[in-house]
């Protein structure tokens, strides 16, 4: 989902229902694995996060306009949950990448079938860019601003990937 068409439907949340269905259709998936996978509190947890975050959308409150709505939909989500657990009074060992400004996942290289092995030949900043672009659905400035790394830097790399695995289909 684009920044621009994510912010037209974050606009219409509380009077258009098909620009709620369409945040919610796109988005809670992505949250709850990401949830999974950033706090070991189980998929119960990552849900009723997942639920939480819907709730403030259709709060009524006006929104930001969100240049990068993966990565805020995800840092809303960490909070949620942070303060969810904080409530509970529960001590939480944070994953490394919930301090991360927008949280990415890591590289799971099960997910990539077939092309496992050339992924894991990647360096590991490539293997962060193939996660965060097929995975994580994060645009080239995003990931720039994620790994701090030029713009240029994350289209070299992610072109030089898709090369090695058109080779690979080749061969």
């Amino acid at each position: 989902m684009t920044s621009r068409e994510f912010n037209r439907h974050l606009n219409r949340i509380t009077t258009d229902e098909k620009s709620l269905e369409r945040i919610y259709d796109y988005y809670y998936g992505r949250i709850v694995v990401h949830i999974k996978s950033n706090f070991s509190q189980g998929e119960s947890f990552a849900t009723d996060v997942a639920q939480e975050f819907f709730l403030y959308l259709i709060n009524g409150k006006p929104k930001p306009h969100v240049d990068y709505p993966t990565a805020w939909v995800y840092k809303c989500c960490d909070n949620i949950a942070l303060k969810i657990l904080k409530s509970q009074n529960v001590f939480v060992e944070l994953n490394e990448n919930i301090v991360a400004d927008t949280c990415p996942t890591p590289i799971d290289t099960s997910l990539y079938g077939e092309f496992e092995a050339i992924i894991r030949d990647l360096d590991e900043t490539t293997q962060k860019i193939i996660r965060l672009i097929y995975v994580d659905d994060y645009s080239y400035k995003e990931i720039a601003k994620i790994l701090g790394i030029k713009y240029g830097t994350v289209r070299q790399k992610h072109s030089r990937a898709i090369k090695k695995l058109k080779n690979y289909l080749k061969a």
